[in-house]
């Protein structure tokens, strides 16, 4: 139990790092420090029932991407929905990946598009991984959004870990 619980932290210490990212609300990370994983994700729905967009943020990520943690890409959509929703960008970017690289759902190139335009409009701004090249068009404050071509995207960035 203490070695999952350490992979877990080091995992989510690892996914923690990239700026802009919210960090770990303090009481859950204490749970998480205890090795109990299962309270962790408790701790963290609570708080984001409770409206916290962090937690929500957090949530979805962990039942996304962290080890220890039971996979669930339709959650982890709805929560990186509702912290998009309250004017989270990161959580706007998380849920462009999930519809870029097809988790919980066929990709959706349109659907990644609309996340990631929102991520941007709320200050986040990350290239995307695969399918869309963002470029600033001349002579304007847009942001121009375009599928990158099938040849040049890279396979392994594509498939889900």
């Amino acid at each position: 139990m203490r070695r999952i619980a350490l992979m877990l932290l080091v995992s989510l210490s690892a996914i923690a790092q990239p700026r802009g990212w919210p960090p770990i609300p303090e009481q859950a990370m204490q749970l998480l420090t205890h090795g109990n994983t299962d309270a962790f994700v408790a701790s963290l729905r609570q708080t984001a029932e409770a409206g916290d967009r962090v937690s929500m943020f957090w949530l979805g990520r962990s039942l996304e991407d962290v080890k220890g943690v039971p996979h669930d890409y339709a959650q982890a959509q709805q929560w990186y929905r509702m912290a998009a929703d309250k004017g989270l960008g990161v959580a706007a970017w998380s849920l462009g990946r999930l519809f870029e690289l097809g988790r919980g759902t066929a990709p959706d190139f349109d659907e990644a598009q609309k996340w990631y335009r929102k991520a941007d409009e709320l200050g986040f701004r990350r290239t995307a991984l695969t399918m869309i090249q963002i470029r600033w068009v001349p002579g304007s404050q847009e942001l121009e959004y375009q599928p990158v071509p099938q040849e040049l995207r890279n396979p392994q960035a594509q498939a889900p870990p």
